[in-house]
């Protein structure tokens, strides 16, 4: 109430960011604050509010390295910090106007977040709600009500969606109608490589010790996703596979994933194949160094969408460490993929150093029939023909290189499956055909 019309805007090549006051008359804007980065500019959830009745507006940014707060005066221009780098906020849920109070949900730790809120006049942060054992919250608020809702997933044990008073205090527990699990992921959450990079491993539930196991990396690799969180409850599927697949599974989150800070995601910027996955490759080295139970000599690799162009790409790139890949709607060539999030990362396609960018950010790189086929690396490709994100012509054209290159594969196509698979009958299939395949060839 009183703040004119806003809207945020972003250059093609996502580096500038401006906040524009729009007047509703004639259309005409004028800039209230713009954004720059070098990379790209990351828009932050919530992180645009207006307070203190249209007198000043919200803001976050990572122009020190990491997320801060800031409170801009929409007259003058003035900026005060009132939350700074080092906090760790990851979204901004609620303003409560009256009491000039800031609720985000973050915190430093990247595998664990609480609900804290701080003062639109800057001071420390207060917690406000956090999970038993370090695990993760998240809240949602009304207009003006005294509670907000809020789910509650805890280190070990269900997740909880509750009524919480503003002060933190429990009021009431929302019923759920999930099935409960019929086991409770065997989680080890550590963490490995020079860069510290955030590590889960799931054992199966009959692990015996001094025994070697195949090991099965469960990747996604790209940015804004972070796979390894604090919760047990987020394991569920790789403890099945674990089990399924008798295998030592690990989740791994290397450079280019967000929680970390503005360099560490941005590294990941025109490098989409070699980061992720020499990131992994470090980590898997670190960890065969620290755990016995780990054969590095069979060493697989599965993952969904980007997580498949991560599989493809890691099998043909280092062959001398993946010897099987499950890759799961890959998108293999990123011209044909979503032109706001690929160029975002990538730049423009135009020109010789554009078209090298993204080769070089394309498993199709390791078929051209100049690069010697490595005896005994398998690969499983599996992809929804209905696919409208990542489109099915993307396997179609993997498996057209891995022909012409000689490339033993298996191709499992689902036949009216879109990116989400939604029939219970293929998702069976699918989970059986990847446990077979690791069975098989680790």
């Amino acid at each position: 109430e009183g703040a004119p019309p806003t809207v945020l805007v972003l250059d093609r090549l996502q580096q500038r960011a401006a906040v524009l006051a729009v007047d509703a008359r004639s259309g005409k804007t004028r800039v209230l604050h713009e954004e720059r980065d070098e990379a790209w500019v990351n828009l932050f959830p919530g992180g645009l509010r207006w307070v203190d009745g249209g007198a000043a507006f919200l803001w976050a940014t990572e122009r020190d390295g990491d997320w801060a707060l800031e409170l801009h005066n929409a007259k003058d221009g003035a900026t005060k910090t009132i939350l700074p780098a080092g906090a760790g906020p990851r979204a901004v849920v609620h303003v409560d106007d009256a009491k000039r109070n800031v609720y985000f949900v973050g915190g430093p730790e990247p595998t664990e977040g609480e609900l804290y809120r701080v003062s639109l006049d800057g001071g420390a942060p207060v917690s406000v709600l956090k999970a038993p054992g370090g695990g993760l919250v998240n809240a949602r608020f009304g207009k003006g009500a005294p509670a907000f809702v809020a789910h509650v997933a805890p280190r070990t044990g269900p997740a909880r969606t509750v009524v919480v008073s503003m002060e933190g205090k429990e009021l009431a527990v929302v019923p759920s109608v999930a099935e409960t699990p019929p086991m409770e992921p065997q989680v080890e959450l550590t963490r490995a490589g020079k860069d510290d990079l955030r590590v889960a491993i799931v054992r199966p539930r009959s692990f015996t010790k001094g025994r070697k196991y195949p090991v099965i990396d469960s990747a996604y690799g790209g940015p804004h996703s972070v796979r390894v969180e604090a919760p047990a409850t987020g394991y569920l599927k790789a403890q099945w596979l674990a089990d399924a697949a008798d295998a030592v599974v690990v989740v791994i989150d290397a450079k280019g994933t967000p929680r970390r800070g503005r360099a560490f995601e941005r590294a990941i910027g025109k490098r989409f194949g070699e980061v992720p996955v020499e990131g992994h490759v470090e980590a898997l080295k670190a960890l065969g160094e620290r755990y016995p139970e780990l054969d590095l000599a069979r060493v697989g690799v599965v993952g969904w969408s980007y997580g498949g162009f991560f599989s493809a790409y890691a099998l043909l790139a280092r062959p001398d460490v993946y010897k099987v890949a499950v890759a799961g709607a890959p998108p293999v060539d990123w011209r044909d993929y979503d032109t706001a999030y690929t160029e975002r990362y990538l730049g423009l396609p135009d020109g010789d150093a554009g078209a090298k960018v993204y080769d070089e950010s394309s498993p199709l790189r390791f078929l051209t029939g100049q690069t010697p086929v490595p005896e005994h690396r398998k690969l499983l490709v599996v992809h929804g023909t209905a696919d409208d994100n990542v489109f099915f012509s993307n396997s179609l054209r993997l498996i057209d290189a891995l022909d012409r290159a000689g490339y033993p594969y298996r191709f499992m196509p689902l036949m009216g499956q879109t990116h989400m698979v939604t029939d219970p009958a293929l998702i069976e299939a699918e989970s059986r055909q990847t446990v077979e395949f690791f069975r098989q060839h680790l």
